[in-house]
């Protein structure tokens, strides 16, 4: 639809007889523009469009003719409110369910600034899953330096983990049932998957160069195991076996590969 077409069409709308349409909008497809166009300003001699990047019109008087800028920050507290809105939808109505437009409803966005942050509902899974793991980034980076402190660690680390992912243990198994028959979701998984593998052995290579890990030790193949350790446990939790159970399970577990590994 051309710039022509949709002034008349506003021209008929609002009685003006505009001289010019000028159409600010980050969108990068112009196809979004038109869904989501809204009118902010008119006289007798204009009318002014903006497709905004948020349910907000950042306009100011005096600065018609500039393109608004959405700063570092403001973009980075959207990303964020999406991903828990997000969470929030996928826990309730299950990631099947849910739909792009839920979540848009529920913060109040439009459907066109949620694909500017997330291209689909897997690529905002993923975005669920990597905000999960930069949670952690940092916090365990003091733990296993010395080999009599190996339960209290394995402890910390289980509590550090548990506290992060507190509340979205039916939102992995929604994601896990449902990637058996979404292959974009199962690709999404995987990827997450190994983002916590290589999270993981990221760490076990920093403990080896400090001594804590043998280097004969298949730190790789250590990575895997421990996540699948985690991984076993929290089906457990998921059928209801307790924290208390699952922790010991845990602590015991580490206690023995640090044993064999050190």
């Amino acid at each position: 639809m051309a710039a022509a077409t949709i002034a008349a069409i506003v021209t008929r709308l609002f009685m003006c007889k505009p001289a010019a349409v000028i159409i600010k909008t980050i969108f990068p497809d112009p196809i979004q523009i038109y869904s989501h166009l809204v009118v902010i300003k008119m006289t007798d001699q204009s009318v002014y469009l903006l497709a905004p990047a948020s349910n907000q019109l950042p306009w100011t008087q005096g600065r018609d003719s500039e393109t608004p800028k959405v700063t570092s920050a403001h973009k980075a507290e959207v990303r964020d409110r999406i991903i828990q809105a997000a969470i929030e939808s996928f826990s309730q109505t299950g990631y099947d369910k849910t739909k792009m437009d839920d979540i848009s409803r529920r913060l109040g966005l439009s459907k066109g600034t949620l694909y500017l942050y997330f291209k689909s509902k897997e690529d905002l899974f993923l975005g669920v899953c990597e905000t999960s793991l930069k949670a952690g980034d940092g916090h365990d980076a003091h733990l296993f330096t010395k080999k009599e402190n190996a339960a209290s660690d394995a402890e910390e680390i289980f509590d550090n983990i548990r506290r992060r992912e507190r509340g979205n243990d039916r939102v992995m198994l929604e994601m896990v049932v449902e990637s058996t028959r979404n292959p974009r979701l199962k690709k999404a998984m995987y990827e997450y998957h190994l983002k916590v593998h290589e999270h993981v052995l990221e760490g076990l290579k920093k403990k080896v160069g400090e001594g804590f890990i043998r280097k004969d030790v298949d730190v790789a193949g250590l990575a895997i195991a421990l996540v699948a350790l985690y991984d076993g446990l929290a089906v457990n939790r998921m059928l209801g076996v307790s924290d208390s159970v699952n922790k010991k399970a845990w602590v015991a577990m580490l206690k023995a590969v640090i044993a064999g590994s050190s």
